[in-house]
This record gives C-alpha cells, structure tokens and sequence, in this order.
C-alpha cells in the first residue's frame, strides 16, 4: 500500500486528556512558548539576581533552611524610581533590598525585622498563607493575622499600622482659685493651674459658679488618619465672690504620647458643664500639638472659640491584629479574616487608610462559603474570596457623594485557600488556583457586563490531581508581561513544599510544565515563591541547599532570589571559605521533553507501521537531539536517533550554524560568544527526518527529551495503513 504523510501538525499546548486533539502535546516540561508564538522552545533557565562577588559574606554556622526566603514581594515606590526586593526568610525576619541603589555588582540589605530579634514574624505553618504585602498609595501594609500590622514606608522606615489599642487619657491638675498673680504674670513657683485677670480665659464671667470641663484627646499618623477617641480627663473648680470676676487656665499634665508614626496629636474639650447637669456632653476641637512630644499643655481658650464638634465615638474604633488578608480599593484599605473573625470584613474611611468606623463592615457568617481567605479588587468589585464560594462587593455613590457599598455571592462551592495563588492577568481575568483546578473570573459590572467564573486547567487536570490539598496555601502564582506567561507552583503527592510547575501561555492559552526531569541532582524547581518585577522578570525564591567540599569549604546551592531567564544554567554554586564567596559556578541544563499527542490517524482500530516523523525546527547550531516512540498507548519508550539541530546541507562546512554551547567537533568554527556578535547566526527554518520501524501499531507519539536547545514547530508522520485490524477477544476467556 502507498505510503502516507499526515497533515502538517503544529506544535501546539499540553493536554493530558485521552481525545486530546493531535496539535497538542502528552507532555510539555521546561519549554517555553516562544516570543511569537511560533512554537515551542527550551532557552530557559535561571541566575543569582546578585551575583556573588568578593564582597559577598554568608553565615557558616547557618543550616541550609535557615538561609531559604519563603516570601518574596517585588515593590515600585514613586513611579519606579525606587524598587524594593522584599523577601521573607523562614524564620520570621523580614528584609529588603532597594534594587536601584548600591555600589557595584550588590543590593544593600536591610531589616525590616531582623531574623536574630527576641521576637520575630510568625512562621507560617503549611495550612496558612504566610505574609501578606498590600500596597496602599507611597506605603506598604505587612500582615499575617498573628503579628502586629506594619505601615512601611522605605527607607527603613517601619511603624504600626492603624490603631490597636484605646487612646488613653489626659490627666489634668486640679485648678487653685485662691491664688490670683499679678496681671500679666503667667507663672509662679508651685503653682500648676492659676487665675489671671486678663480677658479670654477659661470660666469667663463665672463668679460664684461651678466650672466642670472634660478633655479627650486623638492621635494622627502620616496618613491623616485619627485614632478613636480617648476616655476623658476632667477639672473642676468654683469661682468665689467678690471682686471682678476672674478668668481661669486648666492645665493638662500628662498628656499622652503617641505610638510610633504618630505626627500630632488633637484635643477636644466640653464647654463649661458646671454642675453636670446638663444631659449631652458635647466635645468641640480645641486645638493640635503638632509634634508626638510634650507631656503638657495650659489651656487657656474661653468657651466662646470652640465652635468644631468633635468626631464621635464611630468615626474611628480600635482594630486587632489578628486580620490575616487585606487590600487597597476605592480609597480604602480593607481587611478580613483570621482567627476570631474568619467571616468579617472591615474598611477604613476614604482617603484615611488607618482610620475604621465603627459601621464601616461586613460580615458574612450567615452565610455559605466558609472562612475568608484573600480580597482582591477586580476593576470596579472587590472579590472576597472564601473556603468554598467568592463574594463580591460592589460600591455606588449615594446622596452627598459619599460612597456605599453592597455585597452577594458570586458563586458557591467553588473558592480557595491559596490565597497567594490569585493573580490578574491583561484580556483574560482573575486566575486562581482551587482545589480541583484552575479557575478564571472575567467580565465586570460597567456597561452591563456581568462577573463570570470559569474553569481553565481541564488540559492538566491529570497533573494537578496529584496537588496535596491540605498544603493549598503554599501555592504561590505570578505573571510575567515579558514571558506572556501565568507561573503557578504548588506541593504535590503529600508534600507540604512546592515542587511541581504549571505554566498557563497568554499567547495561546496553553499549558505546558516544569519540574525535574529523571534523576537530576541539581536542587532544580524547587521554589518557596515567586514574584514579578516591573520589567517583567520573574523573581523566584528558591529553598537552598548546602554540599560539603574537600578541605571544610562547601558549595552553598540556589541561595538568595534568583532570575528566570534564558541563561540555560539552573542556579548557581557558591563556594565558601569562612564568610568569604570564593567563586561562583552554575549548574548544568536541565533536560526538557516536547512530546506528541497519541496519534491514530483517523482510528486506532487498523494498524499501521510508522516510518519517519519530519519534526519544522528553527536551527540551533550542532546541539544533537534524540527521538523516542511510544505505541499504543505503552509508558515505554523506543529510542530511534540523533540528529544535530542544523540545516543538513550545511553541517560540517563552513557555513555551519554558529554553535550554542561547548564545542563537538572539529566543525565547529565558532561559538556564540556575546562580545564577537559578527559570529552570531539567526535561527533559520529546517526540517529534520528521523527514521524508525515501528511495526503494526493501533496509536503512536513521539518525544525530543534532551538537555540540549531546540525549538519545535510543527511535524508530520509517514506511514503505511494496514489490512489488519484489532483482534476480537472472546468473551469468557
């Protein structure tokens, strides 16, 4: 019979469902999907984001896991001109580096916590989502539900965040109306609180009267926002007969010092209550200190001045620290979960980030979805992600020009605890990762559009089978404008530490993976989080491991943050002498597997016999590749040949590729050296047959598994149909 050749079949995503269409693949690892889209390709690896120098020390007694950074957040402060490494190492201290700043070849470090203090940030367990960074205009919130919440503004400069504890109050000296000075002297040894017989004093006009007033006190922080009131100090005098009547001055002794970030501190007294029997006591804004440290203040401002009331109790109440998620959105900071309040949320008043009224929540324990576990704002709602069901709050501006909110369900039974896996990405939506899958949240509410919710990991769902559900908050996730790609990393198989990858390519919206592949030894893939800088590079937090050398020195393996990028090296190895770096090499390529989908050629009920697979690559110099067969739907693999990665007509000639890596033969006229560019070749358009003799088979596929740089395109198969069809087994034998 005549031979065959199938269609020309494009190199298209991962599916690992059994009617995957014939484009896509069985397995794609540690490829990337090129720049164009045209195909895919293995140009990838990571580096050191500081690359160690002479000037770089280590810790020689530090074990392996004590030098890990388990959280790392990537932070653009005024328009990028300052850009923070923020990075959490596993035992509880925090640190940053300001990535545009330092002298050659290092990134100052600096303690935000430092690991070493009496009392560090918690550890995360594997059930909690660790460390949350939350932007909110020129600072950064830090919480994590057991610590106290931090307001860093750079530059060193760490505060609380908001107002966790009662406001105290003022303590008042007891006015002495037997004493009247001289006018225009203002003092008197042993004196406190005295009478004058100037005009605009405190008990104007009140001879033979009861003077009662009350003074409360707030702080303020840089962010305008005002503490709750505090509890009121009181002074009481009676005037006495005779005489003019004489004007009085009430002296505030201790008055209270702020928490650290307060800028100033107001005050706010009564009018004259004289003898309390008025039923409202009504408190007017009497003044600001403008500094956080005096102790005293003399008041000598008549009642007449006093025309500003006071905030009321509402406006501003004390918050805990036990919020473990939170987020900027709609001039507002919002928190919610954590222990003791898994169901409520709460926002602060607009345009003051620190400052929650006593109305300004949610709370949503009658109703279906479990404890919350993240808020993300998505265009004009804020989505409230929970256990098992997502909420969304929606706002309007109501009379006046204040703004109201409203909150319903948006769906049940499907959420999340991954709460550091909830990523936007541009033209597509909200991607999460839950417990069965990937999940997608797109659309919005203006122009009549609605928020909808869909899954997007059926292609892999084989793979994310084996995700350990119990460790869901350690999934990390982050998207890159530079790659075009959505990165996922999760724990699998029990595990409570990422070690499996699923990359989702916006370009296609495909998938393909990364792990280890084999036996590798090299530490590869094993990531406690990721993040994105604005030029679009991820920034991966690798789990460090340390190998013992000849002479007490040792190599020190993937430490500190490193770059993903196209440097085909995963990672590096410091060697250490004491705290000296000495030197620093890298580890090998990983190797990478592009393999077809299960091919039938229309039914896998006739047989037929495979002879070549012609695999569209672009040139890669004289790196080798390898093909495999399997058939009929067998996990084992035939392996058929190497080919180099080169146009045919020209290998071994002058006019040969220039080569990508370590040189093979005698051939090989250059390498691809950056600083002699006139030897770079352009990757070029081949076609490559790879012959082999399958026998009579129903299914078939193939793979390039190699270590080596490719790039596949697209292939097509040559075969002759048989006249033999399956075998029809009897029942009963």
């Amino acid at each position: 019979m005549k031979t065959k050749i199938s269609k020309e079949i494009p190199a298209s995503g991962l599916d690992q469902r059994w009617a995957a269409g014939d484009e896509t693949a069985t397995e794609i690892v540690n490829c990337r999907l090129s720049d164009d889209g045209f195909g895919w390709t293995n140009d990838i690896g990571w580096e050191p984001l500081i690359p160690k120098n002479a000037a770089t020390t280590t810790d020689t007694a530090s074990t392996p896991f004590q030098l890990a950074i388990d959280r790392v957040f990537v932070w653009p402060r005024h328009n990028g001109s300052e850009l923070y490494y923020i990075e959490k190492s596993n035992n509880g201290g925090i640190h940053y580096r300001i990535a545009n700043q330092g002298a050659a070849g290092s990134i100052p470090c600096y303690n935000i916590i430092n690991e070493r203090a009496v009392n560090p940030r918690h550890v995360a367990k594997p059930d909690e989502a660790d460390e949350q960074f939350i932007p909110f205009g020129n600072k950064l919130l830090i919480l994590n539900g057991s610590d106290q919440m931090l307001k860093f503004e750079g530059r060193q400069r760490v505060f609380p965040f908001g107002f966790t504890q009662s406001t105290p109050a003022p303590k008042l000296s007891g006015t002495d109306i037997t004493y009247i000075s001289t006018p225009g002297t203002r003092t008197e040894s042993g004196r406190q609180c005295i009478g004058w017989d100037d005009d605009d004093f405190i008990g104007v006009g009140e001879s033979n009267g009861d003077c009662n007033y009350r003074y409360k006190v707030t702080f303020i922080t840089d962010t305008g926002s005002e503490s709750p009131l505090s509890d009121h100090g009181e002074v009481y005098f009676k005037t006495t007969g005779g005489g003019s009547p004489k004007k009085f001055g009430a002296y505030i002794n201790d008055l209270p010092i702020g928490p650290a970030g307060t800028v100033k501190r107001r005050i706010y007294r009564t009018k004259n209550l004289k003898d309390l029997s008025t039923v409202d006591v009504v408190y007017y804004h009497l003044t600001e200190i403008e500094e956080n440290v005096s102790r005293t203040f003399m008041d000598t401002i008549p009642d007449v001045s006093l025309i500003t009331e006071a905030p009321t109790q509402a406006d501003s109440v004390k918050i805990n620290n036990s919020f473990a998620y939170g987020c900027s959105w709609g001039g507002s900071v919002w928190l919610g979960g954590g222990a003791g309040q898994d169901t409520r949320v709460i926002y602060s008043k607009q345009g003051l980030p620190e400052q929650f009224p006593a109305f300004n929540y949610f709370d949503l324990g009658n109703t279906e979805g479990g404890a919350i576990t993240a808020l993300y704002p998505y265009y004009d709602n804020l989505l409230v992600f929970r256990e098992n069901g997502i909420d969304v709050v929606r706002s309007r501006n109501s009379t006046g020009g204040t703004r109201t909110y409203t909150i319903s369900t948006l769906v049940q039974n499907i959420g999340t605890t991954a709460t550091n896996s909830i990523v936007s990405v541009p033209t597509i939506g909200v991607m999460f990762m839950s417990y069965d899958g990937v999940y997608c949240i797109k659309g919005g509410t203006l122009g009549g559009s609605s928020v909808k919710i869909e899954k997007i990991s059926e292609p892999i769902q084989k793979e994310l089978h084996r995700m350990s559900e119990n460790a869901l908050p350690r999934v990390r996730a982050s998207y890159s404008h530079k790659e075009k790609e959505v990165w996922f990393m999760y724990p699998v198989d029990g595990e409570t530490v990422n070690t499996r990858h699923a990359i989702f390519h916006t370009l296609n919206k495909s998938w393909s993976t990364r792990h280890k592949v084999g036996d590798a030894v090299n530490g590869s893939w094993e990531f406690n989080d990721i993040a994105t800088n604005p030029a679009g590079w991820f920034i991966l937090a690798p789990r460090p491991f340390k190998v013992l050398g000849a002479g007490g020195a040792y190599h020190l393996c993937n430490a500190g943050l490193q770059v993903f990028s196209r440097r085909n090296t995963f990672g590096n190895k410091a060697s250490f002498t004491a705290q000296a770096a000495l030197s620093e090499t890298f580890f090998e390529p990983e190797e990478s597997i592009w393999a077809s989908a299960w091919l039938d050629f229309g039914s896998d009920v006739i047989k037929k016999k495979v002879h070549t697979v012609e695999i569209e690559m672009l040139t890669k110099g004289h790196n080798e590749v390898q093909l495999s067969y399997a058939v009929d739907g067998l996990p084992t693999w035939t392996v058929a040949q190497s080919q180099p990665v080169s146009i045919p007509e020209k290998f071994g000639t002058t006019n040969d590729d220039t080569t990508f890596g370590a040189s093979t033969s005698a051939y090989d006229k250059t390498l691809a050296v950056i600083d002699n560019k006139v030897n770079w070749a352009g990757a070029r358009r081949v076609r490559l047959r790879f012959d082999l003799q399958t026998g009579e088979v129903g299914s078939f596929r193939w793979k390039i598994q190699t270590d080596n740089r490719f790039q596949v395109v697209s292939y097509r198969v040559t075969y002759n149909p048989s006249q033999k069809s399956s075998t029809n087994i009897k029942a009963g034998r």
